[in-house]
């Protein structure tokens, strides 16, 4: 885990969550962009790539500043139901009218379930996310080692 962390430039910490449960985890949009950088580098080749697209989106809103209003907190809330399980409890009666936004499509990407979710590499084709406007996040000097398969 400290090899990830180190490979990152440092950031975020690493929290020991029970007996043999590490986490790893970032508290900044700033530190955030690194990792995106990297997984814009090195993507996902597995169907989470899908829920990657969806979370870089609702970063990079939040890094312009669109979670500030109401129609962009309700976006980010939207791009959340579409990821992983859904909306919990406690954000569907907060926001009980969101509509999940649509899943990109990926190619390449198999939609079978019980593939891996940790595999890097390969090349992606979004068709849904080009109007994203993402900073040019300039951490490459603070990545040193980039842990994947080459």
């Amino acid at each position: 885990m400290k090899d990830i962390q180190v490979s990152f430039g440092g950031v975020g910490k690493i929290y020991k969550g029970g007996k043999n449960c590490l986490s790893y985890r970032v508290n900044s949009v700033d530190q955030i962009l690194i990792i995106i950088s990297h997984f814009d580098k090195y993507p996902l080749i597995t169907k989470k790539l899908k829920d990657y697209l969806l979370f870089r989106e609702a970063v990079f809103m939040m890094y312009n500043k669109e979670h500030l209003t109401s129609d962009g907190l309700e976006k980010i809330v939207a791009i959340r139901a579409s990821l992983n399980k859904g909306l919990t409890d406690v954000l569907k009666a907060a926001f009980p009218n969101i509509t999940p936004v649509p899943i990109p499509e990926v190619e390449g990407v198999s939609q079978l379930p019980g593939q891996g979710s940790g595999s890097i590499g390969g090349q992606m084709a979004v068709k849904d996310l080009d109007s994203v406007t993402a900073p040019e996040p300039n951490h490459s000097d603070c990545i040193t080692k980039i842990p994947g398969p080459d």
